[in-house]
């Protein structure tokens, strides 16, 4: 880019990750395992996700994670971790797993998978939800993060719906040091898209 600046565009099928609101406990406990380097966090977070899961009282609805952002509800989850599971979280496949086909290779590193040599690239999913990310870096360290998580379903003559919005700010210190300041930046924010 004109001042320096390199922007990297992903885009994440929903069904490639772990799902808050349907993913088994084995898939959670494996996924927080994996990120947190410790068995006994991993199974402590997946334990209290899938206790958040169940209907309060008797006669009500499970509850539900409506964005990843909820995360942040589970007791005990440090600032770091949170941050590093958003990129693997979603609540829109409605997986009990993450499909492997189309997980992103650093959730296959999480989880020892390796990629399968020579497997055609997949198109855009002709259904469902995706995560477009842009990561724009700057020469001075800094980095601008936006995403969209967009479902692929027609309505009101658009042949996409835009669930929502999530952007950051990233700037070089937070991202080697852990401050109560660098936490915040460095984390993502929602902005929830309006219908249209």
């Amino acid at each position: 880019m004109p001042g320096g600046e390199r922007a990297t565009i992903t885009v994440e099928e929903e069904t490639g990750k772990v799902d808050l609101n349907t993913a088994n406990q084995a898939a959670l406990t494996r996924v927080f395992t994996a990120l947190a380097g410790d068995q006994s966090t991993g199974t402590r977070l997946a334990a209290q996700i899938v206790e958040f899961r169940k209907p309060k009282t008797q006669g009500t609805a499970a509850a539900r994670f409506t964005t990843i952002m909820e995360l942040d509800q589970i007791d005990g989850i440090p600032p770091r971790l949170f941050r590093a599971a958003l990129r693997h979280i979603t609540v829109r496949s409605g997986k009990p797993e993450p499909d492997m086909a189309a997980a992103s290779p650093a959730l296959l590193r999480l989880f020892n998978v390796e990629p399968k040599p020579g497997a055609a690239k997949r198109g855009l999913p002709a259904g469902g939800s995706m995560t477009i990310r842009a990561d724009i870096g700057s020469p001075n360290g800094t980095r601008f993060i936006r995403e969209a998580l967009v479902s692929r379903e027609a309505r009101n003559g658009r042949p996409y719906v835009i669930r929502e919005w999530r952007h950051g700010d990233i700037d070089a210190p937070s991202l080697r040091q852990e401050s109560p300041q660098g936490a915040l930046r460095a984390c993502l924010q929602v902005r929830e898209a309006a219908a249209r």
